[in-house]
Parts: structure tokens; sequence; C-alpha cells
């Protein structure tokens, strides 16, 4: 899939490491403001085992968004289904120089069409609950927040929503 500079495809195992790199960047600016100072952060080492674990999971599907035709990543996307046909799409990440280009959306309707090839209809994915940003643009894309789905990470006592996207026929 590819469209405006951005092509679509599955990750690699050699794309661990890209990965981590670009998780830590993305995730350090976006939530500079949500995590308090003294939350133990993410490594570029515990983020490749994730990648590379994630990229050989059979359940799993990871999407890349290669930008600007240098081959180099901006985006990842993993999403999850597992019996009874529960799809979970998470860790969309796109590098900060690149929001705003539609890296994430063609990342994401990857994800959901990957979730409806295999019959779930309707997957849901979690989004830190101040974490404006994400939660404007699933919202714009059609999600819904369901009431009374909530984690609080012990470590940081930030929250988290779930959100649901609903009778999924394609994005």
């Amino acid at each position: 899939m590819s469209a405006g500079g951005v092509v679509v495809r599955r990750a690699r195992a050699a794309d661990d490491r890209p990965l981590a790199a670009l998780h830590l960047r993305s995730a350090l600016t976006a939530y500079a403001e949500i995590f308090p100072p003294d939350a133990p952060k993410p490594t570029a080492a515990s983020l490749a085992r994730h990648w590379a674990e994630a990229i050989a999971d059979p359940t799993s599907a990871v999407f890349v968004a290669e930008l600007d035709d240098s081959s180099a990543i901006g985006g990842v996307i993993a999403t999850t289904v597992t019996p009874p046909g529960v799809g979970n799409v998470r860790h969309l990440y796109v590098d900060p120089l690149h929001w705003g280009r539609g890296a994430g959306r063609m990342l994401h309707d990857a994800a959901v069409s990957w979730c409806v090839e295999r019959g779930v209809g309707s997957p849901s994915l979690w989004v830190l609950e101040a974490n404006d940003r994400a939660r404007q643009m699933y919202e714009r894309w059609g999600w819904a927040v369901l009431g009374g789905e909530l984690f609080v990470n012990a470590g940081s006592g930030v929250r988290e929503v779930c959100y649901r996207l609903d009778r999924v026929t394609g994005p």
C-alpha cells in the first residue's frame, strides 16, 4: 500500500532495532507531559526485544511506513487477533518529524484491514487517557470510548482508556 511518498509494508525481523528507536523517539515526545518525570523510561534494548517478539508472533501483524522514498521507517503499528476473533490494534507510533503527513492513517487502515480479513468486526485499542492528540485522532477515525473500561499503570498512576471501532467492514 502506498500514497503520497508513504509505503506501508509488513515488518521484517531486521526492523526490530529501527522500530525500537522510532518507538522511543515518538513515545518520549508524545508522552513528555503525561508521565511523571520520575517514571522509568523504556530503553532501546527492551523495545528491540518487544518488537522482535511482536514481529515473530503468529497472532500478530506489524506494519511499518517507509517515508519519502528513502526506505527509512517513519511509523509502525501492531495488531493482534486471538480466538474467538478478538482484535486489538496497538502501538501506533510515527516519527514526530512526520506527524500529520498521513502515515499514521495508512498504518491504521492496514491494521484494521488485517483484523477485518480475520473476521474481526469490532477491534479495540487502549490509549493514554491524557493523550489528547491521539484520542482526537482515533475519534475522527470513528473509534468510540468504551465506558467503564480503564487501566491504571501501577508504576506511574497513568490511566488508559479503551476504544472500540464497531462493525467494521473495511477502513
